[in-house]
């Protein structure tokens, strides 16, 4: 008779930590999309483009150029760009998380599996992360959307002349 193994089981740290990435990350990307939304509708933005983007590397693509070409976007041209900027290149590393599949666990690490997908080829990757990573992850998440939350809150209240609530 053989025994069957059991995998180990992820640490709670570590479960903690990727729930704390993904609700960040959510918190972050609901930033970006009240952005594209205010700025597509009044703000010039669907003279940039006909339709509202839906994937994340279109919307940034998009804000970035909108807050480039629209004069009443000027005095927060900088700041808006530099937070998108940002939440691009942690989108990376935070893609590679969220769409892995994950395989074996150790109390401060994970190894998954991500299928890359090319034009022109599928290929299996495997990547480990580890506990202090995913961290790291969650906190620039966080960090990124404050400064965009501003801004979008700004783009929003300019909408009905700047009442506060």
């Amino acid at each position: 008779m053989s025994s069957i193994a059991h995998p180990q089981l992820p640490s709670n740290n570590i479960l903690i930590a990727v729930g704390a990435c993904t609700i960040h990350w959510s918190i972050l990307e609901n930033c970006i999309d009240l952005m594209v939304a205010v700025t597509f509708h009044r703000f010039g933005g669907n003279e940039v483009r006909k339709d509202l983007p839906r994937m994340f590397s279109v919307k940034t693509e998009y804000l970035k150029k909108v807050f480039r070409v629209s004069p009443r976007l000027a005095l927060l041209r900088d700041a808006a760009i530099d937070g998108i900027e940002k939440a691009e290149a942690l989108s990376k590393r935070r893609h590679l998380l969220t769409h892995g599949s994950p395989r074996e666990y150790g109390p401060d690490w994970m190894a998954y599996t991500w299928l890359k997908v090319t034009p022109t080829m599928h290929m299996l990757e495997q990547h480990t992360i580890t506990l202090d990573e995913v961290r790291e992850i969650a906190t620039e998440a966080i960090n990124i959307s404050l400064p965009l939350a501003n801004i979008a809150e700004r783009l929003a209240m300019s909408l009905d002349g700047g009442a506060k609530s």
